[in-house]
């Protein structure tokens, strides 16, 4: 317990430390303006199934909300619909007061929407480096590229450094680990400027020191910079550790939420997760 801790404070201070140099540090959450999303009654229907079931929950501006439960529970297709790959069959989802079903999925991510994928979503023979440039394609102007290549190119090798993947700029991303693949989609998301940061089981893979430098590191990308996200992930300690709040999910339908500590002791969501009564 004690070798945890000292890990995650260790990687608390690193995660601190490259955040405060990076020659991108504007308060990309905060610029002014709250962020708030509002997730209001969403259901989507395939044919007969129901995937999502009347779902309500809001995330709060700076806040880390952990979207947990089982396989299966509804958590990804929540992201999908948020980000408009999935339409909703019934129900809301406000961004700061602006219905994002309103919107095309490239419009999503202008708004501020950026997201990892569960299963890793890179361009496999492209360099780590591009990778990342392409994840600024919101930031660019196609007219004046060439001319401010220089400075993008340094904010993204400054994300490449927060994630210690500085040496791997120029290697083909489908050449690396799947754990690696991990970080640098989150990389990528994070070099967009986004205000809404999704994360889908940013922790799959990793091995226990890994995950605790990416919860340290997580906590240090809301706090330093003012980001608001909404993290699925089955790490529950992890979860518990750096959310400010939990809402629980079972075949659809949000069974709890609330303050990790209240979530953790909640009988439904331990009968859901151990599959028998509390």
């Amino acid at each position: 317990m004690r070798g945890r801790q000292t890990r995650q404070r260790r990687a608390a201070s690193k995660a601190s430390r490259v955040l405060k140099s990076v020659s991108w540090r504007q308060k990309l959450g905060t610029d002014g303006l709250s962020t708030h999303l509002s997730v209001d009654g969403l259901c989507v229907r395939f044919g007969g199934i129901t995937a999502l079931d009347e779902v309500s929950f809001q995330v709060e501006n700076r806040q880390i909300v952990g979207l947990i439960g089982p396989n299966g529970a509804g958590k990804t297709t929540v992201f999908n619909a948020i980000t408009r790959i999935y339409e909703p069959s019934a129900g809301a989802i406000d961004l700061n007061g602006e219905s994002l079903l309103a919107l095309a999925p490239h419009e999503v991510i202008r708004r501020g929407v950026a997201r990892t994928f569960q299963n890793v979503e890179l361009f496999k023979t492209m360099t780590v480096l591009d990778n990342l440039l392409v994840g600024m394609h919101t930031l660019i102007d196609p007219l004046r590229s060439l001319v401010f290549e220089r400075p993008h190119r340094r904010r993204a090798l400054d994300m490449l450094s927060l994630f210690s993947l500085q040496q791997l700029a120029n290697v083909p991303a489908g050449a690396l680990p799947f754990a690696v693949q991990k970080r640098i989609e989150m990389a990528r998301a994070l070099v967009s400027q986004p205000r809404l940061l999704l994360l889908d089981e940013p922790a799959s893979g990793l091995n226990h020191e890994e995950i605790d430098g990416l919860a340290a590191l997580i906590r240090s990308i809301s706090d330093e910079l003012g980001l608001t996200i909404l993290l699925v992930e089955h790490n529950m300690a992890m979860v518990m550790g750096i959310s400010d709040h939990i809402v629980v999910l079972d075949f659809g339908r949000k069974i709890a939420e609330g303050a990790p500590d209240i979530v953790a002791r909640d009988r439904q969501v331990i009968e859901a997760y151990l599959g028998e009564p509390a």
